[in-house]
């Protein structure tokens, strides 16, 4: 797998950095980011615990969003070790079950990946490559498979205040889950080799109007091997759901290379 690829992964199993982070310590205490990133707080000591029904509600958002025909979505990741910080982003239409058009961003560094059906291709300095196909380009069944094993354990739900996102208000829920949880989840560049520990603080965000999952906020403080201690923050938001804005079309850059090539 390439490094342009390495980045597409995530946003399809809730977060490719839960993978690589939860190896190791406990979830350390919570706090508030800022306005752009995602928001925590400690369900221990805030919020109305609404388990075991708040976890079929949750249960029930994901099912929804898993029905839309097509979603925009936005995820950004943020790590920290010591005085080193990183991040990713992603940006783009999620057509399921295989049409897809990302935007990604590491550092300085961005590129392009389009899908339709089994073919896939990745830009990089204006050169468009063909690559593996995504076999699983839709996000909510992973949420709605991590949901229903918090069910299952009694895992305790907190109920907090509701917020805007984006363009709609919103329940929301905090719980902390075993990292061991996220192990189903497709591997990211090979880092699920290794069987996660610790857990991993998730905030999760349900529209009143629509009751579909709108957002999911992590965080994760964990040790990768010959790595070390490593912090990990990301934000997942869906938006435009059904929307035709949200509609998947082939690049017009990937269209004429494509026809320069048959001549």
């Amino acid at each position: 797998m390439g490094r342009q690829m390495r980045f597409v992964v995530p946003v399809f199993t809730v977060s490719a950095a839960l993978l690589l982070t939860a190896c190791g310590p406990a979830v350390q205490p919570m706090n508030t980011a800022g306005a752009t990133g995602p928001v925590f707080v400690n369900p221990q000591k805030t919020g109305t615990l609404v388990s075991p029904a708040g976890w079929l509600t949750l249960q029930a958002s994901a099912q929804a969003g898993a029905q839309a025909q097509y979603y925009k979505e936005q995820m950004s990741s943020t790590m920290v070790q010591g005085s080193l910080h990183s991040g990713f982003s992603l940006y783009g239409s999620l057509n399921p079950p295989d049409r897809v058009s990302l935007a990604l961003q590491e550092g300085n560094t961005s590129t392009y990946y389009y899908q339709q059906g089994q073919v896939a291709y990745y830009e990089d300095n204006g050169r468009w490559t063909s690559t593996t196909p995504i076999a699983n380009v839709n996000v909510f069944p992973s949420y709605e498979k991590i949901i229903s094993q918090a069910s299952a354990e009694n895992i305790p739900l907190y109920q907090q205040k509701r917020t805007y996102v984006f363009d709609e208000y919103c329940n929301v829920y905090t719980s902390v889950l075993p990292a061991a949880m996220f192990t189903s989840l497709p591997a990211f560049g090979g880092a699920g080799s290794s069987r996660p520990t610790g857990q991993v603080a998730v905030t999760w965000y349900v529209g009143q109007t629509d009751h579909i999952l709108r957002r999911v906020d992590t965080q994760s403080v964990g040790g990768v091997p010959d790595i070390g201690s490593m912090q990990v923050s990301t934000s997942t938001l869906v938006y435009d759901i059904n929307s035709p804005i949200a509609k998947v079309s082939i690049p017009t850059a990937l269209v004429k290379q494509l026809e320069n090539s048959t001549k």
